[in-house]
C-alpha cells in the first residue's frame, strides 16, 4: 500500500539510456492502480480503466480561494504532470531460511524508470526540444514471491514530468506511454521489468469543474482530487483566458 500526498513530483533525469539491465520476466508491471478516497493505492485486481491527463495551460498558475480570509490554494503547484501508480509483481521466490540462517535476498526495490512517449501510431512523440525517451527516479518496494504466488507492490512513476507537461499544454487526443522499471533485489541483483505500454488520454479542461458555493456567494466549492488534473474530476474553477 502507498499513500500519495500533493505535491508529489520527481525530477526528470534526462540522461543517456545506455547500460540498462536486461528485461526479466520475473518482475513485471501488471497495470495502473486507482487511488481510493484516502489517496491510497493498494495492490489488487482493480486497475484504472482510462488514464487521463488534463493539459489545460491555465491550470498551471491558477489559484482558488475557498472563502473570505482563506489562503489561496494553487490548483497545480507541481505543474502539468502524470504519475502512473503501477502495480509490480515479483515472481522471484523467497529463499529465506532459519536453518541455516539466511535472509531473503529476493525482495525488490524500484530505483528508476525508463519512459518513452509515443503517438497512437507507435512512433516517438514529437516534442520540440525534448527527447521522447527519458529516465526518472522512482521508489517502491515489492516483496518476493511465495510458492506459486508473486509478491506485489506499488511503484509510482512520473511518466509526464512538468517540463513534458508544459510541452503538451493544450493538446488533446491519445498518446502511448511505454515504461520499464529498474530496481535491485536485497541480494544486489539488478532487475528490469518488461515494457509496459498504456494509452493516456489528453484533454483540455475536462477534469476541472467550477461549482459555486451556495452558502458563500462569490466563492466556489473547492474539492481537490488526490492528483488534480489527473484521472479524477476536481471542483476547481479555471480562469477564463483573455479573448
Amino acid at each position: 500500500m502507498i499513500r500519495l500526498t500533493r505535491p508529489f513530483a520527481l525530477a526528470a533525469a534526462l540522461s543517456g539510456l545506455a547500460g540498462c539491465a536486461p528485461s526479466n520476466p520475473a518482475v513485471q508491471v501488471e497495470g495502473i492502480l486507482p487511488l481510493d478516497a484516502e489517496c491510497v493505492a493498494t495492490p489488487g485486481e482493480v486497475f484504472a480503466l482510462q488514464p487521463r491527463l488534463d493539459t489545460s495551460a491555465s491550470s498551471r498558475d491558477a489559484t482558488v480561494q475557498a472563502g473570505p480570509g482563506a489562503t489561496p490554494t494553487a490548483i497545480r503547484p507541481a505543474g502539468i504532470q502524470y504519475i502512473a501508480i503501477m502495480q509490480v509483481a515479483n515472481a522471484i521466490t523467497n529463499t529465506a531460511s532459519r536453518f541455516p540462517l539466511m535472509a531473503n535476498p529476493n525482495s525488490w526495490q524500484a530505483e528508476e524508470a525508463e519512459v518513452e512517449l509515443r503517438g497512437i501510431d507507435g512512433l516517438p512523440l514529437d516534442l520540440p526540444g525534448l527527447p521522447s525517451r527519458f529516465r526518472v527516479p522512482t521508489v517502491g518496494f515489492v516483496p518476493s514471491g511465495s510458492g506459486s504466488e508473486s509478491g506485489r507492490g506499488v511503484v509510482p512513476v512520473e511518466v509526464i514530468p512538468a517540463v513534458y507537461g508544459d510541452a503538451l499544454a493544450g493538446r488533446t487526443g491519445t498518446i502511448l506511454v511505454a515504461t520499464k522499471v529498474t530496481g535491485s533485489t536485497a541480494g544486489g541483483s539488478t532487475q528490469t521489468t518488461g515494457e509496459f505500454v498504456f494509452p493516456l488520454q489528453l484533454c483540455d479542461g475536462c477534469l476541472f469543474r467550477c461549482t459555486p458555493d451556495p452558502d458563500m456567494p462569490g466563492t466556489q466549492v473547492v474539492v481537490p482530487s488526490c492528483l488534480p488534473g489527473q484521472d479524477a474530476v476536481s471542483a476547481f474553477c479555471l480562469p477564463v483566458p483573455p479573448v
